[in-house]
Parts: structure tokens; C-alpha cells; sequence
């Protein structure tokens, strides 16, 4: 963390993930607890990829943690991915300085990087999931099939987001297992994303992490590699560094060598793990 600057206090820890710059940390103990993250271009081409990721702490007991993906091979989808980080980061600073995290801020930032990118008159678009953590509890903000979710020490996947298009609703409905959403061929139609006429942003209402609760936000890159199980699995206790390496190590090998009982698919990476501190203060 930098210092503070004259007659001000110190800035929020700042690390973003994008094509432009990709923060080699990968592994911070925050006051809000403990973060790691995986990033990497879809194989061969590990340097460059068009994901983004962000981590902003706010204050003693809170961070931002964000991750987009921009879309497809499209014009510009990695400037639209960072786009999103960048007009997130843009506030941190009065993110920092709240008393409890803004959802006007956050919501302004999103239609900010959909009115930037539509701008471009490109074709552009990316998808984005956010979550604000304050004090033990967190609320969610997403677009499009990145995605969200809370898995607990024994195994349980307490909460997920659904991903906007048609197979995530038939997957959340019970129409569609896991597994056949995973291979379903049109899994990658996505109906809504930031960048594209009638975005539709979702909030989620604020829940409470238990102890040693951990949340998992995720690009396809991840989720398109790996069966849900696999990744409450790996992520459900031990370190979070050691996690976060096996589940990047394993989407990896799923992609340079996929098979038909465990399918996969090339493309670029980023995810973010979180654990709360076993002791936290109760939400405000």
C-alpha cells in the first residue's frame, strides 16, 4: 500500500488485472480478509488475455472485488473488460471514504463503462460480476455469465448468482443439470451485457458470510472448465493460495487436453477467491 499522501489519509490497496497491466500479486491479506486471484490468457497465449480483474479495499472491514470478461474475439473486448475495472477504480477513493459502500457508486461506474463502450460504436461488450464486502456481510452486481458464489467449509454451495441467458435460467429452474449446461450448445448466448443495447445489471440483496465461508468470482474461462463440485472442492478449506493455483493449474489442463466425460474450452481466465478473517465485526 502506498503512503498517505500531505494533509490526506492513505489511499485504498488498489490491484487491477488487464490487458493493459496485469498486478503480478496474486496472493493479499486485507483487513477484510484473505484474497487470491488467478489470471491468464487461454492457452498458448498465457501473457495476453481479455479478462479483467479488480480488488479495492474500503476501509478496516471492506473490499470490492470485481472480474470481466470481455466479449468473445470481438473488436476491442479486452478494452471493454478493463473498461469496467478502470471506472470502478475510478471511485475508489470515495468508495473508501463511505461509511458503508455506495450502491450508486457502483451501479454509476457499470453505466458509465456501458455508455464508454457503446461509444466506441465497435460492437464491444463485456460481462462483469461485482461484490461489495462490509463488515461480514457482501451484496452482489452482475452482467452476463460471469459469475458469483459462496461455498461453505463442509461442502455446501450456499449461494450462486444465475448467468443471464437461456441455460443459465433452465440450469437454476432445474431443467438442466450441471453437467448438461456445461456441453449444452447454446450455453454461450448470453442475453444481456455491459456494452449492448438493454444491458440489465442485477443486485442482489445483502447476505452474511458464516465463518469460514468462501466466495468465488469467476469468468467463464473457469466455469466453462470446471464442474461445479470441482471447484467447491478445492476451494472449501486450506489456503486460498494453494486453491487458486490448483484451480488455475486444473482449468489449464482442461483446456489443452479436454475430453468428452470432462469437456473444456480454450479461453482466457480470472477469478477471485475470498475467505472473511474467522473473527469479523457484525454488518452495520
Amino acid at each position: 500500500m502506498d503512503g498517505p499522501g500531505i494533509g490526506g489519509p492513505a489511499p485504498p490497496t488498489l490491484r487491477r488485472w488487464s490487458h493493459r497491466s496485469a498486478d503480478p500479486i496474486s496472493h493479499l491479506e486485507l483487513s477484510c480478509g484473505h484474497i487470491a486471484v488467478g489470471y491468464r490468457g487461454r492457452p498458448p497465449e498465457a501473457d495476453r488475455c481479455e479478462d479483467a480483474a479488480l480488488i479495492l479495499e474500503l476501509g478496516v472491514a471492506g473490499c470490492l472485488l470485481a472480474v470481466a470478461d470481455g466479449m468473445g474475439s470481438g473488436a476491442r473486448a479486452a478494452d471493454a473488460a478493463a473498461a469496467i475495472v478502470d471506472a470502478l477504480a475510478s471511485r475508489a477513493q470515495t468508495l473508501a471514504e463511505e461509511d458503508s459502500p455506495s450502491r450508486i457508486e457502483v451501479l454509476d461506474a457499470i453505466e458509465e463503462a456501458d455508455r464508454r463502450i457503446r461509444d466506441w460504436g465497435v460492437g464491444a461488450a463485456t460481462t462483469v460480476a461485482v461484490a461489495v464486502i462490509d463488515a461480514g456481510s457482501y451484496r452482489t452486481y452482475h452482467v452476463g455469465d460471469s459469475e458469483a458464489m459462496v461455498i461453505g467449509q463442509r461442502g455446501k454451495l450456499k449461494w450462486q448468482t444465475v448467468s443471464q441467458s437461456s441455460v443459465g435460467y433452465a440450469q437454476a429452474s432445474g431443467l438442466l443439470d450441471p453437467r448438461e449446461a456445461m456441453v449444452h450448445e447454446e450455453r454461450h448466448l448470453v442475453d444481456s451485457m455491459v456494452g449492448m443495447p438493454g444491458m440489465r445489471l442485477e443486485v442482489g440483496e445483502r447476505r452474511n458470510f458464516a465463518p469460514r465461508d468462501t466466495m468465488v468470482l469467476a469468468t467463464d474461462g473457469l466455469l466453462d472448465n470446471l464442474q461445479r463440485e470441482e471447484i467447491v472442492e478445492i476451494v472449501r478449506k486450506g489456503p486460498l493460495d494453494r486453491a487458486a493455483q490448483l484451480l488455475l493449474a486444473r482449468s489449464v489442463e482442461r483446456m489443452e487436453d479436454a475430453g468428452d466425460e470432462e469437456p473444456g474450452k480454450p479461453d482466457d481466465l480470472a477469478f477471485i477467491l475470498y475467505r472473511p478473517h474467522t473473527t469479523t465485526r457484525k454488518p452495520r
